[in-house]
């Protein structure tokens, strides 16, 4: 009997060293996952940072082309008004860094 009950104790502790070992694989997977996602948002972060850039050096060279036409026109300030609003919410994206 005492036989018995040594061999399913050993059952026992092995089935939990085994489930131990299945966790610890999946945690170093999900810490795997989350690095790799971690880069892609990085490179997300750093590619809407690049068009923000661009966009307002599109603005502003609407601007400029506007002010020196010297005529506006309401069509073309609307116009300029909702591509800085969209502008705004493409950099509202990627907000500053708190200093």
């Amino acid at each position: 009997m005492e036989n018995t009950q040594e061999q399913i104790t050993q059952a026992c502790l092995c089935e939990l060293q085994r489930m131990v070992i299945r966790q610890a694989n999946q945690i170093e997977d999900l810490k795997m996952e989350m690095t790799q996602l971690a880069e892609e948002l990085s490179a997300v972060k750093d590619q809407l940072g690049k068009v923000a850039g661009e966009i307002t050096a599109k603005v502003a060279a609407l601007e400029a082309a506007i002010a020196a036409a010297g005529v506006v026109n309401a069509n073309v300030e609307a116009a300029l008004a909702d591509v800085k609003t969209a502008a705004q919410l493409l950099d509202d994206m990627n907000p500053d860094p708190v200093v």
